[in-house]
């Protein structure tokens, strides 16, 4: 009989998707309970998200986190720091699934939040000078991209 327990024990290899499964089956919980907007429930999607990133599972975490984007502005607000750094990590997670156009889209509301808020503080400062640049960068990506299917056009 083969026990994956066992075998996890010995090699010392986490079970990602066995964690997963747990922390689906806690979030369902949570959410019957309490509600999606609950504290909990987005701890764990949170969670989630990670784990799916360790497994380069780059939309699935996207998924986790768009979650918890929905729960955060019902929470705090579309336009709270809370959001800001949810809408910046979703849009992280875009570009390294190479979903550039969503990951821009995502980027500029959370420079807008962010300028919203203004660059009274440095970390501020250093947040929307990374969005801008990180936007800059997807601008030259874009660009790029339609000259070369121009070029390749017949």
């Amino acid at each position: 009989e083969n026990n994956d327990d066992e075998d996890n024990m010995i090699t010392g290899k986490p079970d990602y998707n066995r964690a997963i499964e747990y922390l689906q089956s806690g979030l369902d919980t949570y959410k019957d309970l309490y509600g999606p907007q609950c504290k909990e429930s987005m701890k764990i999607m949170k969670e989630m998200a990670q784990i799916y990133l360790t497994m380069n599972r780059y939309s699935k975490a996207a998924e986790c986190m768009e979650g918890v984007l929905q729960s955060v502005v019902k929470r705090h607000g579309a336009q709270s720091i809370e959001a800001g750094v949810t809408m910046k990590r979703i849009g992280e997670m875009y570009m390294i699934d190479n979903r550039i156009q969503e990951a821009k889209a995502m980027l500029k509301r959370a420079l807008s939040v962010y300028n919203a808020m203004g660059n009274h503080d440095q970390r501020n400062q250093a947040t929307i000078a990374s969005l801008k640049d990180t936007l800059g960068r997807i601008k030259i990506a874009l660009k790029s991209t339609l000259a070369m299917r121009k070029k390749h056009q017949p």
